[in-house]
C-alpha cells in the first residue's frame, strides 16, 4: 500500500501480481492489479464453504498483526453470513505465535464445520494443533497458503484443506 502511494504521487505505473488488499488499487489511476482482491477471495471461499462443503458453522482465526488476515476474514465472514452461515467464533492471534492449543480448544467447543484461517505459514501450526485435538472441522484459507514454505510445512501434516490460489491447477 505504501509503494502504491509513492508510485501514484510520482505518476509511475505500478502493477502488482500479489497484493490482494482492495485499497491498493483504490490509491489512484496509476496502480493496477493482475490478481484477485480480498473481496473476491472472501466471497469465493465463503461460497465454496457453504455450497461445496455444506458448512453452516465456521470458526475464524484472525492474525491481528496482519491487514491481510483482518480484511480477508471480514470479507469471508460477511459473505458466509449473507449465504446463511453462522460465524460461531472469531479467534485472534499474532503471526509469530507457535502454539495454538488454547485457541483450538475454544474452537472445538464451538463445534464448527469449517475453520477459516486467512494467514500464512503459521496456519500449518493451527491446522496441526486442531487435528491433534480431534477437531473435525475442515480448514480453508486464502492465497496466503499458496507458497512453497506453506506447502512444504503442511506435507504429511495436513489431511484435508482447501485454499484460494491465484491460478488454476492446469496453469503454468
Amino acid at each position: 500500500l505504501a509503494a502504491a502511494k509513492v508510485a501514484q504521487e510520482m505518476k509511475v505505473p505500478m502493477v502488482t501480481n500479489i497484493s490482494t488488499h482492495p485499497a491498493v488499487t483504490e490509491v489512484g489511476d496509476y496502480i493496477f492489479r493482475v490478481c484477485f482482491d480480498d473481496r473476491f477471495q472472501g466471497r469465493t471461499m465463503a461460497t465454496f464453504a457453504r455450497r461445496e462443503l455444506n458448512a453452516t458453522r465456521v470458526v475464524t482465526f484472525v492474525d491481528v498483526t496482519s491487514d491481510y488476515s483482518i480484511e480477508l476474514a471480514r470479507e469471508f465472514e460477511s459473505n458466509f453470513k449473507r449465504l446463511g452461515g453462522q460465524v460461531v467464533l472469531e479467534l485472534k492471534y499474532k503471526q509469530k505465535q507457535e502454539q495454538f492449543g488454547t485457541l483450538v480448544t475454544e474452537a472445538k467447543k464451538a463445534n464448527p464445520d469449517v475453520l477459516f484461517i486467512p494467514g500464512y505459514d503459521e496456519s500449518v501450526a493451527i491446522i496441526r494443533d486442531a487435528q491433534a485435538a480431534g477437531l473435525q472441522a475442515i480448514p480453508i484459507g486464502g492465497d496466503g497458503w499458496d507458497f512453497p514454505d506453506f506447502l512444504k510445512l503442511g506435507r504429511g501434516v495436513i489431511k484435508q484443506a482447501y485454499y484460494c490460489p491465484h491460478r488454476g491447477r492446469h496453469s503454468g
